[in-house]
């Protein structure tokens, strides 16, 4: 994947987003209201409606529901284990200015899900996408998740993977290469349950079937309170990533 094309891929879900969609629209009825003022009375109306809809909970859960429903993972005592489990990277924010120390993540339940399947002697082999470290440890090297899991129990020489992807297509074709090469035959996927239909989409191209075990569910249930119909800041953030799922999916079935 050439850099202009990464690049983009990262910059055309930012510019449809509900928050930019609603903002250019909000700031094209202010330019036009004086020289086309039925067209920005429409641009007003449909930005407001679009921030409105997004940021208002019980809309953005359908959305996060839809995609976290399609994949559910029934853990067996008498399932065969993997050959190897795949985690998608995530679940660590690494220290900074204002972050003290390094801190799990938003994503840190796909690490435990991994954690868990391996400590049920389900696989001997866990596989990093695109965060595994390159070069030796150093005193000021930031943790990583191959440090966490190890603090859980999961020997090193158990934890493999790769650092050139960078993004979920590079993630399942670095991966192929290697479960050609190690004639892996069963696998099983770990990530976020919203990002495992785009996951799943991506691996097949490749010509992979993993077993899915989606993790980081963000909706627990259906929940129809006065509160959920009240336009909420969270709404809109969860309705922007479910949207850049979709967005994703659907551009990768078209150039493909």
């Amino acid at each position: 994947m050439s850099e202009s094309w990464l690049f983009m891929s990262k910059l055309l879900p930012i510019l449809v987003m509900p928050l930019t969609t609603s903002l250019a629209l909000l700031i094209a009825c202010y330019l036009l209201r004086r020289t086309h003022k039925t067209i920005s009375q429409l641009a007003g109306s449909v930005g407001f409606v679009c921030l409105l809809l997004f940021s208002t909970p019980i809309v953005s859960d359908r959305l996060v529901i839809s995609l976290e429903s399609q994949y559910v993972y029934a853990e067996s005592q008498d399932s065969p284990p993997f050959d190897i489990v795949i985690l998608l990277s995530g679940g660590i924010n690494a220290k900074g200015l204002h972050r003290p120390s390094t801190q799990l993540g938003p994503g840190a339940d796909r690490l435990r899900m991994a954690h868990r399947i391996y400590m049920n002697n389900k696989t001997d082999l866990i596989w990093l996408a695109g965060e595994y470290p390159t070069e030796p440890k150093g005193k000021d090297s930031p943790p990583h998740s191959v440090d966490l899991l190890e603090s859980w129990g999961i020997p090193k020489n158990a934890i493999l993977g790769e650092a050139k992807s960078r993004n979920t297509f590079e993630n399942a074709r670095e991966f192929s290469k290697t479960a050609v090469r190690n004639g892996w035959d069963s696998f099983a996927l770990i990530t976020s349950a919203s990002h495992m239909p785009r996951a799943m989409q991506q691996f097949r191209s490749h010509g992979l079937e993993p077993i899915p075990i989606p993790s980081d569910h963000w909706i627990k249930e259906y929940d129809y309170s006065i509160l959920k119909f009240i336009p909420q800041a969270e709404a809109l953030n969860n309705s922007s990533k479910a949207i850049r799922e979709y967005l994703g999916i659907l551009v990768y079935a078209l150039v493909r």
